[in-house]
C-alpha cells in the first residue's frame, strides 16, 4: 500500500538513506585502521584483513535471503531488526578486547548491513507515492555513492583526533535515531505481507557459492583461489539445478529469462565496479606517483559524490520528461567515457581535469543508479520487490569486491615491474570497455523494445 502521508515518506527516505549510508560507509572504514589494529592488538595483516573480508562476505551472502524474508514478513520489520543488529554490533566491536572478537562482531556487523540493504530501496519502491519516487530513489542513490568514499576519509580523521573504537561507536548516536523513528513508522504505516515458503537449501547453496566466490576474490593471487572458485562452480551448478524443481526457487526464475532485468543486473555490476576505481585508484597516484598530500585524496575522492549532488537536482525532471532507458544509454556513455579520457591521458593528467572528470562520472552515476533500482522494482509484483532490492545490492557489492581485488592486484603488479601509471590506464580504460558493453546491451533492448511495440502496432 502507497502511503500518502508527507511526513512518513520524508522519514521512510531519511531512515533508508541513513541506513543504507552507515551500512556502506562501515564497508571500508576499518581500511585505514588496518595498521592501527595490528599494532594494538599485536596481531599481523593477514589476520586483521578479516575484519574486512568477513563483513563483505556475511553481507552478501545473506542478502537475498532478508529480501526474501522482508517481502513475506515485512520489510519495515527486517530493516528495523538489522539496524538494531548493526548498532548492537558496532558497540561489541569498540568494546573488544582481542581481533578475534572484533572478527567476529564484524561479522554481526555485516549480518545487520546485510538485513538493511536487502530492504532500503524496496521500503521506498512500495512506501513513497508514484510521483515522489524519482526524487527519493536519486537521494537514497547519493547515500550509496558517498558511504563508501566517506569511509576511508572519516576513518583517517577519527584516527587522528581519537582512538580506533571511534570507529564503530559514531555508528551509535545515528542507529539510535534510526530505531526511534522506526517505532513511529511502524505503528503508522502498512504493508503487504505473503506467505512464508523459505527455500533453506536453495539459499544454503547460495551461501556456499557467493561465500567462495568472495573468498576467491579475497585471494586472488594464491593457488586456493583455484579451488575455490571450483567449489563456486559446483554449488552455483547445485543451486540453478535445485532452484529449477521446486515450487518457491529463492530467486523468481522467470527472472533470469528477463532480458531487461538481466541487462539492469549488469549494469548495476559494472557500475559498482566502476565506482571502486574512482576511488582506490586516485589514493595510490596522488600519493606515490604525484607525492602531494593525503588532504588532496579526500578532495578527488569527493569528485563523484559531488557529481551525485548536481545531478540529483535534474535528474527527477530529466526522468519525467524523457524515456528511462534512453536516460540510462546516456548515462552510461557519460561514464563509459569519461573514464576512457582518463585512462587515454592518465600520463599527464593534472589534479583539477581528474576532479572534473570524476565529477562528470558522479553526474552520469546520480542519473543512472535510481533509474535502474526504479526500473527493477518496476518490473516485478510489488511482494517480490525487497527480493529485487536485495539481488541488485548482492550483484552491486560483488562488483565492488571484484574491481577492487583486481585493482589491487594489477597495481601491485605494475608498481613490481616499476610502471604503476600503465596499471591505472589499464584499469580505468578496462572499466570504461565493461561499461560501453552495458550501453550496447541497453541499447539492443531498446531497438527490440521498438521493434515490439511497431509489430503491435500494426
Amino acid at each position: 500500500m502507497k502511503i500518502i502521508n508527507t511526513t512518513n515518506e520524508k522519514l521512510i527516505v531519511l531512515v533508508t538513506c541513513l541506513g543504507m549510508f552507515l551500512s556502506t560507509l562501515d564497508t571500508g572504514i576499518i581500511n585505514v585502521a588496518l595498521p592501527t589494529l595490528t599494532k594494538e592488538f599485536d596481531s599481523n595483516l593477514t589476520i586483521l584483513m578479516w575484519t574486512v573480508t568477513l563483513y563483505t562476505l556475511m553481507l552478501v551472502s545473506f542478502i537475498i535471503m532478508f529480501g526474501k524474508l522482508g517481502d513475506a514478513i515485512g520489510k519495515m520489520k527486517i530493516f528495523n531488526l538489522g539496524v538494531i543488529l548493526f548498532g548492537f554490533s558496532s558497540l561489541l566491536c569498540a568494546l573488544s578486547s582481542t581481533e578475534f572478537l572484533l572478527i567476529a562482531f564484524r561479522g554481526m556487523q555485516g549480518i545487520g548491513a546485510s538485513m538493511v540493504q536487502a530492504t532500503a530501496a524496496a521500503l521506498i519502491g512500495t512506501q513513497i507515492s508514484n510521483q515522489k519516487q524519482g526524487k527519493a530513489l536519486g537521494i537514497f542513490s547519493i547515500a550509496i555513492g558517498l558511504g563508501p568514499i566517506f569511509g576511508p576519509s572519516l576513518g583517517s580523521f577519527l584516527l587522528n583526533f581519537s582512538s580506533w573504537p571511534m570507529l564503530f561507536l559514531i555508528n551509535i548516536p545515528f542507529v539510535l535515531l534510526i530505531i526511534v523513528i522506526n517505532q513511529f513508522l511502524m505503528k503508522n504505516i502498512k504493508e503487504k505481507t505473503g506467505k512464508l515458503n523459505f527455500d533453506f537449501l536453495g539459499n544454503g547453496l547460495l551461501i556456499i557459492m557467493l561465500s567462495t566466490l568472495i573468498l576467491a576474490i579475497t585471494f586472488l593471487k594464491s593457488k586456493v583461489a583455484l579451488i575455490l572458485i571450483a567449489v563456486c562452480l559446483l554449488s552455483l551448478w547445485s543451486f540453478i539445478k535445485y532452484e529449477k524443481r521446486i515450487m518457491n526457487p529463492l530467486v523468481p526464475l522467470s527472472w533470469l529469462s528477463n532480458k531487461y532485468l538481466l541487462s539492469l543486473l549488469y549494469g548495476i555490476f559494472t557500475l559498482g565496479g566502476s565506482m571502486a576505481l574512482g576511488f582506490v585508484i586516485p589514493p595510490f597516484y596522488i600519493e606515490q606517483n604525484l607525492k602531494l598530500n593525503s588532504l588532496i585524496v579526500g578532495f578527488v575522492n569527493l569528485s563523484a559524490p559531488l557529481g551525485m549532488v548536481i545531478s540529483s537536482h535534474f535528474s527527477n525532471k530529466l526522468i519525467n520528461k524523457f524515456h528511462n532507458q534512453s536516460l540510462l544509454m546516456i548515462s552510461i556513455m557519460l561514464m563509459g567515457l569519461t573514464y576512457l579520457i582518463i585512462g587515454l591521458i592518465q600520463d599527464n593528467i593534472l589534479i583539477w581535469q581528474l576532479i572534473v572528470l570524476l565529477t562528470m562520472f558522479g553526474i552520469g552515476c546520480g542519473i543512472y543508479l535510481p533509474i535502474n533500482t526504479g526500473s527493477l522494482l518496476n518490473l516485478v509484483k510489488q511482494s517480490q520487490q525487497a527480493t529485487a532490492g536485495s539481488l541488485q545490492r548482492m550483484v552491486q557489492n560483488l562488483g565492488i569486491a571484484l574491481y577492487s581485488a583486481i585493482s589491487s592486484f594489477v597495481i601491485t603488479i605494475s608498481n613490481n615491474y616499476g610502471n604503476s601509471i600503465q596499471g591505472y590506464k589499464i584499469l580505468w580504460i578496462t572499466a570504461s570497455i565493461t561499461l560501453l558493453i552495458s550501453f550496447i546491451v541497453t541499447l539492443k533492448m531498446l531497438v527490440n523494445n521498438q521493434n515490439i511495440n511497431k509489430k503491435l502496432n500494426r
